[in-house]
């Protein structure tokens, strides 16, 4: 699939975005006040406060999934829990 580029456009009758080639997406993002997002090889343009949100999320996503040294958790199946006797101690307890 190939890349494409759109730019935000205040114009109504020609769509929410327009697409844009690469060589005006790089000079865009060079001059550093506009903000693209990758979504399915596809750059959007958004503002600031869109691409902080997005980034904050997508980073809170990943973090989520790593222990303290950084190192993907894996979550625990049934079966590993009822080895540790989890599930015959909630058994009692509900009995």
């Amino acid at each position: 699939m190939e890349k494409k580029y759109f730019k935000y456009s205040q114009n109504p009758e020609t769509g929410k975005y327009t697409e844009i080639t690469e060589n005006e997406y790089l000079e865009a993002r060079a001059t550093g006040q506009h903000f693209f997002i990758c979504l399915n090889k596809n750059f959007f343009e958004c503002s600031q406060e869109e691409y902080h949100d997005y980034f904050v999320k997508m980073n809170h996503a990943y973090n989520s999934q790593r222990d303290k040294n950084g190192r993907r958790i894996k979550p625990k199946s049934y079966d590993e829990l009822d080895e540790t006797g989890w599930l015959e101690r909630k058994r009692k307890i509900e009995s």
